[in-house]
């Protein structure tokens, strides 16, 4: 982690991050190839303990930060309506 930052920090991993029963509904959109996608099904499977609603989207084959990418890989752009569609109900 950069500038000493600590390793069990919540902001680095949401999987660490206290999950509140009061906590608005997920749209977690994880990259099938990406090194912390096992953190991103473990904080949804802590937000959906507290019975907060969580939708978990797999995107299949693609990798870390695939959404700043789609100009270079075109399959992303398959899962952005429905991601900017979660950010507008939010």
């Amino acid at each position: 982690m950069p500038n000493g930052a600590a390793d069990a920090d919540p902001y680095n991993s949401p999987a660490l991050y206290p999950t509140l029963p009061d906590m608005p509904p997920h749209y977690i959109l994880v990259a099938e190839c990406d090194a912390v996608a096992d953190e991103a099904y473990a904080f949804a499977e802590r937000l959906r303990e507290v019975s907060v609603p969580c939708e978990v989207v797999t995107a299949k084959g693609l990798i870390h930060a695939f959404t700043l990418f789609t100009h270079l890989i075109p399959v992303a752009n398959e899962y952005m309506p429905d991601l900017y569609a979660a950010i507008r109900k939010a």
